[in-house]
C-alpha cells in the first residue's frame, strides 16, 4: 500500500514502555491498535471538548507522545442524533445529508439510524438510495482518514469525496468501495489523502440502490504507527439486552468482543450501565467468562478501567442498586485477575474529589476526566503528555 513518506519510525510500539500497554501485534484490521470498549463516560460525555479533554483523548495524547505517532483513530459516524446540545460531539459533529435522517421503521427518504449491538461502535447510518450522501466536517482534519462500514453480500457500493462533490481515489487508486468484497461484518476502506478533499470536508455517497451502512471514520497523521481506537458509545451495557433510554441497544454482541481482543491491548470500561439499569448477575458473569477466554487465547493485555461510581450506600437514590454494583465490581476485578491484567479505579484514588465532578450521577466534567486519565496513566506507567 502506498503510504506517507517519513511517517513513523520503525517499531514505535516498542517505545510505550509499559508492562500492560502493548501494541506489538496488529488487530483484525491490520493496525497496531489499542482498543477501548466503554459507554458514554468513555465516549467523553460532559467533557465539553471530547477530542481534547475526555479521559480517552488524554490517554491518546500520552500514547502518541510516547510512540511518536499522531493519530486520532476511530470516531463514531452516528454519534447520537438525539443529543441536540452537542454533549457527544467529538472530532466531527453529526453529519449533514442531502435528504435528512429517520429512525428504523419510519417511512420516507433519508439516512436511517441503526443502533445495534452487532455494529462496531454500536451505531451507524444507512441508505439504500443511489446518490444519498453524508457530509462530515471535522474540527481537525488529519492528513489521512479511513471510512468504516458494514460488509457482506447484502451491501452495495459507495464513493468518497469532498464538499465540492468530486470523488477522490484512495491510496491504491480505487474510487469505488464495493461492500460485497469483504465478507467480514466489520470493514474499512484503504487510506485517503485529506489534501484531495474539496472544502476540507468528507462526503460519502451511496453508489448503488443496495444498502450502504457507515459506522465510523478514523483519522491519522502516521498510519503505520500506534492508534487508539475508541469504540465506546452512549447507552451501552456489556450484558443487557433490548433497548435502553433513547432507543440505544444495551448489550454488547460477543462478535465485537472477539474483534476487540485481537488488539495488543484492550481497555475495558463497561459496567456502569449494567450496574444501574440491569440486574442479571449470572448473564454478566457469563459474558465476563467469554471475554476472559478469548482474551487469554489471543494473548491480549487487558486493562479494566472501573468507572462504576460507588455513591453513598445510604443515599436512597442509589441504595437499590448498591448490591448489584458490588457484584459488577467483583466481576471487573475477576476479569483483570484471570487475564493477568490490570484493574484501575479512579474513584479509589480520588474519592469524593472525583465524585464531586459528576453532576448527573454518571458523567464527570473535564476535571473528572483528567482524574480518570491520570489514574490510568499512573497505573500503566505512561506520563501525561506535556501539552495535555
Amino acid at each position: 500500500m502506498a503510504m506517507c513518506s517519513g511517517c513513523t519510525p520503525t517499531d514505535p510500539w516498542d517505545r510505550i514502555g509499559s508492562e500492560f500497554v502493548r501494541a506489538d501485534k496488529v488487530d483484525a484490521m491490520g493496525e497496531h491498535a489499542i482498543t477501548i470498549l466503554g459507554d458514554s463516560i468513555s465516549h467523553g460525555a460532559n467533557a465539553e471538548d471530547i477530542a481534547n479533554d475526555s479521559w480517552v483523548a488524554l490517554f491518546k495524547k500520552a500514547i502518541n507522545a510516547k510512540t511518536g505517532s499522531d493519530n486520532y483513530g476511530y470516531t463514531s459516524t452516528e454519534g447520537t442524533l438525539w443529543n441536540a446540545n452537542g454533549t457527544y460531539t467529538e472530532l466531527h459533529a453529526f453529519p449533514k445529508s442531502n435528504n435528512g435522517f429517520k429512525d428504523r421503521g419510519d417511512k420516507g427518504v433519508g439516512w436511517t439510524e441503526y443502533r445495534s449491538a452487532e455494529l462496531l461502535g454500536t451505531k451507524g447510518l444507512g441508505s439504500s438510495k443511489k446518490g444519498d450522501w453524508l457530509q462530515f466536517e471535522p474540527s481537525t482534519l488529519y492528513p489521512y482518514f479511513r471510512v468504516y462500514y458494514e460488509a457482506g453480500s447484502k451491501y452495495g457500493r459507495f464513493t468518497v469525496g469532498g464538499g465540492d462533490g468530486e470523488t477522490i481515489a484512495d491510496v491504491n487508486g480505487e474510487t469505488v468501495v464495493d461492500c460485497h468484497a469483504d465478507e467480514r461484518s466489520y470493514a474499512r476502506t484503504a487510506l485517503y489523502d485529506s489534501s484531495l478533499l474539496g472544502d476540507s470536508v468528507i462526503r460519502i455517497t451511496a453508489d448503488s440502490d443496495e444498502q450502504v451502512l457507515i459506522t465510523g471514520i478514523a483519522y491519522y497523521s502516521h498510519p503505520d504507527g500506534v492508534v487508539v481506537n475508541n469504540y465506546s458509545n452512549s447507552g451501552l451495557q456489556f450484558a443487557g439486552t433490548g433497548k435502553a433510554q433513547n432507543g440505544n441497544m444495551t448489550g454488547l454482541d460477543d462478535s465485537i468482543v472477539d474483534f476487540a481482543v485481537t488488539s495488543g491491548t484492550l481497555i475495558f470500561a463497561l459496567g456502569y450501565n449494567d450496574s444501574h439499569y440491569f440486574d442479571d448477575y449470572k448473564l454478566f458473569s457469563q459474558k465476563i467468562d467469554h471475554l476472559i477466554e478469548v482474551a487469554n487465547a489471543n494473548g491480549t493485555s487487558v486493562i479494566v478501567n472501573d468507572l462504576c461510581w460507588d455513591f453513598d450506600e445510604g443515599d436512597d437514590k442509589y441504595h437499590d442498586r448498591y448490591q448489584f454494583l458490588t457484584d459488577i465490581r467483583d466481576e471487573l476485578r475477576r476479569l483483570a485477575e484471570e487475564t493477568n491484567g490490570l484493574y484501575v479505579s479512579a474513584q479509589e484514588i480520588y474519592g469524593q474529589e472525583l465524585l464531586d465532578t459528576i453532576a448527573d450521577g454518571a458523567h464527570p466534567s473535564a476535571e473528572g476526566h483528567r482524574m480518570i486519565a491520570q489514574a490510568l496513566l499512573d497505573a500503566v506507567g505512561v506520563p501525561m503528555a506535556e501539552d495535555a
